[in-house]
């Protein structure tokens, strides 16, 4: 495993379990003692930066984030260093579809969410009111916020049967199905692997010299390029079956079992 250099991670179910705000702790020590003997290190996930747990941000010594699945790329402090916007027209679109349906829609910025919609049963589903981050979802009844800030993604809550629809309607948009009765949508051509690859080359590094770590649908195209990619034993079989190789689950040492296997701790 010695020309692996890039380590990738995925947040949710991979670093975090979902029930949790806090990284395991044999996950920070192993992440941490790759770092110290040389490794470079990077979160990738479908969350806004500002969105990162906040023991993500503060025990996980990364240089990079690729946020918002891939339509942006902070630093270790969250600036932004690159952005993939899609149209105010795309948006216009999908934001009429999702009226039309009653389907409650929140727009990513780069320092808020704003909510179209039903407000109550978004912030209900898609973090809770005891959430530190509910300051970050923005009420916009008025629907006027992306007139005047580019967006980075939106989250929709919609049956997953209604996608297959949605993309014939607006084929400009990349559509990521989540575990949830709900889809991430970012512009057509992005997703986590693009950003990760322009990590990649400014690392002067190719996929084959990266493991990548995850348990997601977002997740598959990264452990398919990853020279190993890896697999929560949390994960479904879908996702399983991109794997090189299935750790543990997150509870149970995951993180740290997939460093050990790979001979990297």
């Amino acid at each position: 495993m010695n020309n692996i250099q890039l380590l990738v991670f995925d947040i949710d179910g991979t670093l975090v379990d979902r029930s949790k705000e806090t990284v395991e702790d044999s996950a920070v020590e192993s992440i941490n003692a790759a770092r110290d003997k040389g490794y470079h290190i990077l979160v990738a996930t479908g969350r806004s930066f500002f969105f990162i747990h906040e023991d993500v941000r503060e025990r996980i010594n990364t240089e990079y984030y690729v946020t918002v699945n891939g339509a942006c790329l902070n630093d270790q402090k969250g600036n932004i260093i690159e952005t993939h916007e899609f149209s105010r027209d795309t948006l216009n679109t999908l934001i009429d579809y999702c009226a039309e349906n009653k389907y409650p829609l929140g727009i990513k910025y780069d320092d808020h969410i704003g909510v179209y919609g039903d407000y109550d049963f978004f912030v209900k589903n898609y973090i809770g009111y005891t959430h530190k981050g509910i300051k970050h979802l923005v009420d916009d009844n008025e629907q006027q916020s992306h007139l005047t800030s580019t967006p980075l993604g939106v989250y929709c809550f919609a049956p997953v049967s209604a996608i297959d629809k949605i993309k014939k309607a607006i084929p400009a948009l990349n559509f990521i199905a989540t575990d949830y009765d709900a889809f991430e949508a970012i512009r057509q051509g992005v997703d986590k692997v693009k950003t990760i690859e322009e990590v990649i080359d400014r690392l002067d590094l190719t996929w084959d010299n990266v493991a990548a770590f995850g348990d997601g649908h977002n997740d598959v195209e990264m452990l398919s390029k990853a020279k190993y990619g890896v697999a929560m034993g949390n994960a479904n079989d879908y996702v399983k079956s991109y794997a090189d190789y299935v750790t543990t689950d997150i509870m149970d040492n995951g993180i740290k079992n997939a460093l050990k296997h790979l001979k990297i701790i």
